[in-house]
């Protein structure tokens, strides 16, 4: 159930924020997650890069993306952006 909320948060938030930068759909894209934190602790990115899979699923559920597989998705990169409060994710989507 916890994991079915939490896409469900990903998709409102995806849906939003394509909706507020106007995303157009694409057909093939490099990804690219860049994680903002609030503090200078130590993390490991891959701990982070999960946040893909809702991600992706709702780009894929709003059109944006055909489907969220190596064809459309050629690039995946996750980052560390830098400090910000409030902590926060900057999803670059490049056509390719």
């Amino acid at each position: 159930m916890q994991r079915a909320k939490l896409k469900e948060q990903w998709e409102s938030i995806v849906r939003d924020s394509c909706w507020i930068y106007g995303i157009q759909p694409v057909k093939r894209v490099s990804i690219t997650l860049e994680f903002y934190f609030p503090d200078k602790r130590r993390r490991d990115l891959d701990n982070y890069a999960f946040a893909f899979k809702f991600i992706g699923d709702a780009l894929v559920k709003l059109g944006i993306l055909p489907d969220d597989s190596t064809e459309e998705v050629v690039e995946l990169r996750v980052v560390k952006g830098g400090i910000s409060k409030p902590k926060h994710i900057n999803i670059h989507l490049v056509e390719v």
